[in-house]
């Protein structure tokens, strides 16, 4: 019988089969590394392009807190302005309530009677003058009472008093002003 010595064909065949595993192996790996660096160089774009889209929010955030700030700084111009304007307004109708008063003094006081002061404190107003009679004085608190502007027309006090050898009546006189509906001031 003859004997072929198969092992060195078996050896053969059992290193090209090693060979070969170790290639695929070493494949395997070079597409493994291959994969990782395209995902890492991937990642690294992303997150370039993350952090360049993170600096432009932040310098839109910036901006926009600049803004906010100006915003801040007019609505509180606008609040002093407002707050002015009304003051302004105000002393605009205070200032046209004496003028109207000495108005229509000067067309209700009796010739013979003139006024001394006129004070006003919250809508009360307080008249001091002088008469030549308590019928004057009379005279004088009927056309208060008749006129449509004044209300709760109280005569405080009435003194005899004596200027120029005359004897005349000094008298002090308070009233409201009528606020009337449907007008502004």
């Amino acid at each position: 019988m003859i004997r072929i010595n198969l092992l060195p064909v078996r050896a053969a065949r059992k290193k090209e089969s090693i060979r070969q595993q170790i290639s695929v192996v070493v494949l395997v790996l070079v597409l493994v590394f291959s994969i990782m660096a395209f995902m890492q160089i991937s990642l690294e774009r992303s997150v370039d392009a993350l952090q360049e889209e993170l600096a432009r929010v932040q310098s839109e955030i910036d901006k926009y807190q600049r803004l906010m700030v100006e915003v801040n700084k007019y609505k509180k111009q606008k609040k002093m302005i407002e707050s002015k304007i009304a003051v302004i307004e105000k002393l605009e109708k205070n200032r046209q309530g004496p003028l109207l008063i000495l108005d229509k003094m000067s067309r209700l006081i009796p010739e013979s009677a003139w006024l001394e002061s006129i004070q006003e404190k919250r809508g009360l107003v307080e008249i001091k003058g002088i008469a030549a009679d308590e019928q004057t004085i009379a005279d004088f608190m009927r056309s208060l009472e008749n006129s449509k502007d004044f209300e709760k027309i109280e005569l405080v006090i009435t003194r005899q008093k004596k200027k120029a050898d005359m004897n005349l009546k000094s008298f002090t006189v308070t009233f409201r002003i009528k606020r009337h509906k449907g007008k502004s001031g």
